[in-house]
């Protein structure tokens, strides 16, 4: 399509303020997880002085709300952290974080944790052994030891408790305990369980399957720890999320092969889509096909473009987690609002107006789901509206 109806050519623009701004510290990581391909990196970057203060002077004048730190590398690794983020919670900001939490945490890092708003922990079980042997060289205790330091700080302080998230990646190693998990999970005040698909880094040589790569007996025993653990967590109140937006199809269609294993009819296959350029390297992961499932008339229903922003240790824009593509670097003379509203930007908002996806990531997402064009546009017309906080 070479051009855009006029009343779309307004909404090109990012919403103001963005609803979340994510960004790193630093890229490094004192983990080396079997299917991580971060370990192999020998490049790895902390954030300069001078990025951190831009990002933290954008996000004061242009009014963010919701700040999270850690969608690649771990923050913890880097020297003085809580003295950035204490400035962005003396603003009033919402931060989130995502870590392994395999430190020994000072007394202020603890202080300026129970100050913000939701942790995400990186925890796939509670068994001692397993733990260290998918996360090595971490200890499952010391990142429990931290989240009980945590939540005391705020209990004493007479403060809200973060919201704590954990997040367990599925692989044959950790299903058998999975049940164990929740129950720690209901004990520690966990509120919300998400559940990652194993994702196959080309970086990474993993040593781990997928529960979708298990047969017979074995996954079936594995699905049966994995429901028991859901409905654990349900009677308890805790959230269950899936990152695949196509979870449970997938579950229908692996038991479906199954059926047609044990009759001797195999015809279901189960796909992976073809590899794409991830901010970690590049991946890939089953999907219900293998190619896009966009139809006629319909797009990716992502708000990300406008809404969030997520900026690496070295400077670069990326429009969401998943895609690997900067959209530009933060430099003296090219800034984060100038970035925003560069042609590459309003090029991957125009294609998800359209539904003339070109992008190879957004056609392929496996996060959010496929939608008709005109209820996404009005979505992103109200976005223009109102940012709600958090």
């Amino acid at each position: 399509m070479s051009g855009i109806k006029d009343s779309l050519a307004p909404l090109l623009e990012p919403f103001k303020p963005l609803k979340q701004l994510a960004f790193l510290f630093t890229s490094s990581c004192n983990l080396r997880c079997v299917y991580c391909p971060q370990s192999l990196h020998p490049e790895n970057h902390d954030a300069s002085p001078w990025l951190i203060r831009h990002i933290l002077d954008f996000v004061r004048d242009t009014g963010i709300q919701k700040v999270t730190l850690g969608f690649y590398g771990d923050t913890l690794c880097y020297k003085g952290w809580e003295t950035y983020t204490t400035e962005l919670l003396d603003m009033g900001v919402d931060l989130n974080l995502c870590s392994n939490f395999n430190h020994r945490l000072s007394e202020n890092e603890i202080l300026t944790l129970s100050r913000f708003k939701e942790i995400q922990y990186s925890i796939d079980t509670i068994d001692r052994d397993v733990f260290k042997a998918i996360r090595p060289p971490a200890d499952i205790r010391t990142i429990l030891h931290n989240l009980v330091l945590i939540n005391s700080k705020a209990i004493c302080n007479n403060t809200p408790k973060p919201k704590t998230i954990w997040n367990c990646t599925l692989t044959n190693k950790v299903t058998s305990g999975l049940e164990a998990l929740v129950g720690s999970a209901i004990h520690l005040g966990v509120s919300r369980i998400v559940f990652n698909e194993l994702v196959r880094f080309q970086e990474a040589s993993g040593g781990v399957k997928s529960i979708f790569e298990l047969e017979g007996t074995e996954f079936i025993e594995a699905l049966e720890h994995l429901e028991k653990a859901q409905d654990l967590a349900t009677d308890a109140g805790i959230e269950i999320k899936f990152s695949l937006q196509y979870w449970d199809k997938l579950v229908e269609i692996k038991k479906e092969m199954e059926r047609e294993q044990t009759s001797g009819d195999s015809v279901t296959k189960l796909n992976r889509v073809n590899p794409l350029q991830a901010i970690q390297g590049t991946a890939d992961f089953h999907a219900e096909r293998t190619e896009s499932n966009l139809l006629p008339n319909q797009t990716r229903m992502c708000p990300e473009p406008w809404s969030n922003i997520f900026i690496s240790a070295e400077g670069d824009i990326f429009s969401c987690c998943v895609r690997g593509q900067s959209l530009g670097r933060i430099t003296q003379n090219h800034g984060i609002g100038e970035i925003l509203r560069n042609a590459s930007y309003r090029d991957l908002r125009r294609q998800l107006l359209t539904g003339n996806v070109t992008d190879k990531s957004c056609k392929e997402c496996p996060l959010l789901p496929a939608g008709d064009i005109e209820p996404f546009v009005q979505s992103i017309r109200q976005g223009y509206q109102t940012i709600p906080k958090g």
